[in-house]
């Protein structure tokens, strides 16, 4: 299809069907089901269950038992889960990694059985063999496909949402690449988030970042050269991923081409999926601030308003991955993104927008007055609370290695008293001086005030004159 014969007046563009099919699919659901998904999308509550030693077992027993009977249905006997029990090497059998099919699914034995098997076929469509006998890494990638993956037109934000969510950016050009290359980027991108436990529990968030230049480059949905990836047995990515998705953020101009990409996407998408999207519409500053009100920090997002990508953070995350790739042990120290509870040690302001660092000025907040009147044994025993006052949380605590460019883990606790108590003597020494500049430029204002009255009544001025002579 042209794209000229998209745009003219021959295909109106009907918005009230597609805000029809938008309500439709929200209304399907029963009242606590919408409202527990709205309250997911806008960062107010985790739907991730409870996780216990019964549960985990039980569900990983009764997964175990649907995917048997899954494969004995002669339309699977030839799936790649039959043909990764015949290699010598592979990890589809692993616990952990059956395990993440579980959080996906909340659970649920038998829609985790599915979402494994069908993401089996995918690794082994897009990655071949390869895909069943080792996990992905970016040494799967040829040339071509590894200079898309630097270009950072796909990319996850350094920082986690206020709720504890990893944010994935897909900017509109990453959808000019092969529609196979852009999945196996997404595939690549998962697999790395599903790594981490606490990701695994809360999900992540999809951005679609629009630029109003895109539409002249941008293939439309579904034309030649951008048609969806759907497996033979009719499998669609989107239901294939090792990692749940609790949002998409459609951020698109309000141009006829993106008007006609959204309903495309509203009319095609299963409900499942559909029920988790948000448009945005507007400039860039507007969707910015639409997306601030679901906690998503704004700030670190890679596009600019002059076009450029900003790929610092971006370099920096492929850095790591290849060193936790080539030495998993390293793993227990680097973090390439902290949790919600952890603290950060860095002297740059990003740290700013990280939600476990907020947790911690409010703590130093709290226990401002009583160190201030504490003797030096006092203060000690307050740093230590505040110690045991994160790790009771699950939170760590880490800082900022230059060489490496990395998240190092505190493991000395020495040291990590030794930074929270300097971290309180910061924060008393800032909150003194904004309280004494305050004071200062009150009573200054006051007394220039006062002059000003005094010059303005001419008897003031002799009464001055004669008091002083």
């Amino acid at each position: 299809m042209d794209r000229s014969v998209d745009r003219s007046d021959d295909h109106p563009i009907n918005d009230d069907q597609v805000e029809a099919r938008l309500s439709t699919s929200l209304l399907r659901l029963n009242f606590q089901d919408r409202n527990e998904i709205t309250e997911e999308v806008h960062g107010v509550r985790s739907l991730g269950r409870e996780e216990t030693p019964e549960l985990i077992n039980d569900s990983l027993h009764k997964m175990n038992a649907e995917l048997l009977s899954l494969v004995s249905e002669p339309q699977n006997h030839q799936c790649a889960f039959q043909r990764a029990q015949h290699l010598q090497k592979t990890f589809v059998n692993d616990r952990n990694f059956r395990l993440k099919f579980l959080r996906v699914e909340l659970f649920d034995p038998i829609k985790a059985a599915d979402r494994m098997m069908l993401c089996l076929d995918y690794l082994l469509y897009l990655f071949g063999q390869r895909g069943l006998e080792e996990p992905l890494d970016s040494s799967f990638f040829v040339k071509e496909e590894a200079a898309a993956l630097r270009e950072g037109y796909i990319q996850l934000l350094p920082f986690r949402d206020r709720r504890g969510r990893r944010i994935l950016v897909l900017l509109t050009k990453a959808f000019s690449y092969d529609p196979k290359l852009r999945v196996k980027l997404c595939f690549y991108f998962c697999h790395a988030l599903s790594e981490d436990v606490e990701t695994q529990r809360r999900g992540i968030v999809w951005i679609v970042w629009g630029r109003p230049d895109m539409d002249k480059i941008l293939k439309f949905p579904g034309t030649p050269g951008n048609k969806r990836i759907v497996l033979p047995n009719g499998g669609e990515c989107n239901n294939a991923a090792q990692i749940r998705v609790v949002a998409i953020h459609m951020c698109l101009p309000p141009t006829p081409f993106f008007r006609l990409v959204k309903s495309f996407y509203v009319l095609i998408i299963h409900d499942t999926h559909l029920q988790r999207m948000v448009f945005h519409h507007g400039t860039q500053t507007e969707m910015r601030y639409k997306l601030m009100g679901f906690g998503i920090p704004v700030s670190l997002l890679p596009d600019t308003d002059t076009g450029v990508v900003k790929v610092k953070n971006h370099i920096q995350w492929l850095k790591i991955r290849k060193q936790l790739e080539g030495d998993p042990i390293a793993q227990a120290n680097i973090c390439e993104c902290p949790g919600l509870n952890d603290v950060l040690f860095r002297r740059a302001g990003t740290c700013l927008t990280h939600p476990g660092n907020f947790l911690f000025k409010n703590l130093l907040e709290s226990i401002k007055d009583e160190h201030n009147n504490s003797t030096q044994s006092e203060k000690r025993d307050i740093s230590w609370s505040i110690v045991k006052d994160i790790e009771s949380r699950n939170g760590r605590f880490f800082k900022w290695c230059t060489n490496t460019t990395c998240w190092i883990r505190i493991t000395d606790r020495s040291e990590i008293r030794l930074k929270v108590a300097m971290s309180i003597r910061d924060f008393n020494r800032h909150a003194r001086a904004v309280q004494n500049s305050q004071s200062t430029k009150s009573s200054t204002n006051a007394f220039c005030n006062e002059n000003k009255r005094k010059r303005k009544n001419p008897e003031n001025t002799d009464c001055t004159r004669r008091a002083i002579y």
